[in-house]
């Protein structure tokens, strides 16, 4: 945005995102500022602080940016329709944010000083904890009871952390400061029931330093079963990283998945993007349950790049995980919509049917396999079901099933999730009471029963 000390800031791709978004409808956005810089970081690759003699135009920065966005009247972006409230300083807390953690939170001081100077009504967000792989098995435990307990899990994990991510005592250091964030962000780019797991972490994390913050999802994917290596091979010591519910016995059968769908197997590509809009619907529903404020919900379009056969589908899923399809202006940026997959239709689904709910709670079950949330709209109860078996299903597996019995007062409507290409509405069917009772056939695709 700057090209050096002496230039003046360049708006116009933040304006552009404020705005075209704004224009579609968003009323809350989160902008990610990170501080890479050929000519202000200390080092463009290994510390993207800022140098001592730029701090102060780094401050700078911010305090303008901040101000752009504010809608208070003054140096405003030209038909900005909303504040801009949430900004995340950095974009991860992980390799993309190579600094020491000190130097990082000298950075975060920084910026939340004068953002906040800016804006009395600002949430800054620390760049978000990225715990890949920790809370896993969190589908299949009652709870993470306390913070030793959960130290094991990123024990087990140390090394992948240490990679790709930063160890729980950076994280710490982190959270120590509490007075120089107002949000905790992290990232679930896992399976969506490890969002669980990471809300406790958190939550205790904050009990244990006597706070009490929002939590935000800046960034998310859909299950990737694989990533962080090739997927196309399932033998030798360079092979990817598993995510749940994938497990080594599963590694040749995702390598020949993935081939397919670099092959452009049709069948591969309508299942994965029909597995992106149930995965999408999971995760918002997961995130709402756990009381999360904000939950950046992916992908807007696939990712050709980490689709290509060289790429060897190191991103799992993640590049046929997009809602659409686009031709993109490589010199302008724009893109151009030209085909929309399920996973649209699904979230778009979502939103209607939780639209304007006051309260939403998962139901205890005896086989915690079941998950049902209950919601609370317009003082009516309805539901959203399905069974997580904990398996991987491909496209050429069938789902795993199980009867469950509601106890309503009325007959009920029940729609699936959308899942199929071209396919804009939802399959409904009514249930007929019994005795008090529905019967309803739970399967890995959500239910909505109302």
């Amino acid at each position: 945005m700057q090209s050096s000390a002496k230039s003046k800031i360049n708006f116009s791709k933040t304006d552009r995102y404020v705005e075209e978004f704004q224009n579609a409808g968003f009323k809350t956005l989160v902008l990610a500022l990170r501080s890479r810089s050929l000519w202000a970081s200390k080092d463009f690759l290994l510390d993207h602080s800022p140098k001592l003699e730029y701090l102060d135009d780094y401050g700078n920065w911010i305090q303008v940016v901040v101000e752009r966005y504010d809608k208070d009247g003054m140096n405003d972006m030209p038909g900005l329709k909303y504040p801009v409230i949430y900004y995340e300083i950095g974009t991860e807390f992980s390799s993309y944010e190579p600094e020491s953690t000190q130097n990082y939170l000298e950075m975060l001081a920084t910026a939340y000083k004068v953002a906040h100077t800016a804006y009395s009504d600002v949430k800054i967000l620390h760049a978000a904890f990225l715990t890949s792989n920790v809370f896993k098995s969190y589908s299949t435990e009652l709870a993470y009871s306390n913070l030793n307990e959960i130290e094991k899990h990123f024990k087990e994990n140390e090394a992948l952390l240490k990679k790709h991510a930063k160890p729980l005592a950076e994280n710490r250091k982190v959270l120590d400061r509490s007075d120089i964030f107002d949000v905790v962000n992290f990232h679930s780019l896992g399976n969506p029931e490890e969002i669980e797991g990471n809300v406790r972490w958190l939550e205790l994390e904050m009990k244990k330093r006597g706070i009490s913050k929002p939590i935000i999802i800046s960034d998310t994917g859909i299950s990737p079963f694989v990533g962080l290596g090739p997927a196309t091979s399932c033998k030798g010591k360079q092979v990817a990283i598993l995510f749940p519910p994938a497990n080594n016995n599963d590694r040749c059968r995702l390598a020949e998945y993935f081939k397919k769908l670099i092959n452009k197997d049709s069948d591969s590509l309508e299942w994965v993007r029909g597995f992106a809009g149930i995965d999408v619907v999971k995760r918002v529903v997961i995130a709402a349950d756990q009381g999360v404020t904000l939950i950046d919900t992916v992908w807007a379009e696939e990712l050709p790049l980490a689709q290509a056969a060289l790429f060897q589908a190191a991103s799992g899923n993640n590049g046929w995980g997009g809602m659409t399809k686009t031709n993109i202006n490589v010199f302008t940026e724009q893109r151009t919509i030209v085909e929309i997959y399920p996973s649209f239709y699904a979230l778009k689904q979502l939103q209607a049917f939780i639209k304007g709910y006051t309260q939403i709670s998962r139901i205890q079950t005896r086989d915690t396999n079941v998950r049902i949330y209950e919601l609370i709209i317009n003082k009516k109860k309805k539901w959203i079901a399905w069974y997580e078996s904990g398996k991987l299903l491909l496209p050429e597996d069938k789902s795993s099933t199980v009867q469950f019995q509601f106890t309503v007062d009325s007959d009920k409507t029940v729609e699936n999730v959308i899942t199929k290409q071209n396919q804009t509405n939802a399959r409904k069917q009514k249930i007929k009471v019994a005795g008090g009772k529905v019967s309803i056939t739970l399967t890995d695709n959500p239910l909505y029963i109302y």
